[in-house]
């Protein structure tokens, strides 16, 4: 995996109360972007060594919680990153979509996502029916992506032309 995930420390972004923001920094293929972590902190109070927030920091309850959950943040990404390379779509993706796989909480833009948690959501409400239907069209879909050699139907994808090829 050559993609990467740092703690930074944006010297040159102060923010109006004189604090500056805690990023992540993501490097892939010799590209780099960041994330807010949502988190800024004076300067006095950042340990660049160890990249994580210094004890004397006093805008929080506690410190180390607040560390944790910027190790969390960055695991959580991590775990996201080697997910997308499991699967083989991360050698495929820019910088600036793995910043969006990190950043969407559900990958709303795939169909066939969709279309399963809706299944899923008419079989709770017992309406079988319905659910059937859907996965019907899920199936006659994925086989025709298959035949397109696609693994994935994302909603923009679905316009006119692909209807009519799908006809």
């Amino acid at each position: 995996m050559n993609t990467n995930i740092l703690y930074i420390f944006r010297y040159k972004k102060s923010q109006k109360d004189g604090s500056y923001p805690i990023v992540l920094r993501i490097g892939h293929r010799e590209r780099t972007t960041s994330i807010s972590t949502g988190y800024s902190i004076p300067k006095a109070d950042w340990d660049s060594k160890r990249r994580q927030v210094k004890k004397s920091f006093k805008g929080v309850n506690s410190v180390s919680r607040l560390n944790h959950r910027l190790m969390k943040m960055r695991m959580d990404a991590l775990d996201k990153i080697k997910l997308l390379e499991e699967k083989g779509q991360l050698h495929e993706l820019t910088v600036q979509q793995i910043k969006k796989h990190l950043t969407q909480e559900k990958d709303s833009s795939s169909f066939f996502i969709f279309t399963k948690e809706l299944i899923g959501d008419f079989r709770k409400v017992q309406r079988f029916g319905n659910a059937q239907s859907y996965k019907t069209v899920n199936g006659v879909l994925k086989k025709f992506c298959k035949d397109t050699k696609k693994k994935d139907l994302q909603f923009k994808e679905i316009t006119y032309n692909f209807l009519k090829d799908l006809k």
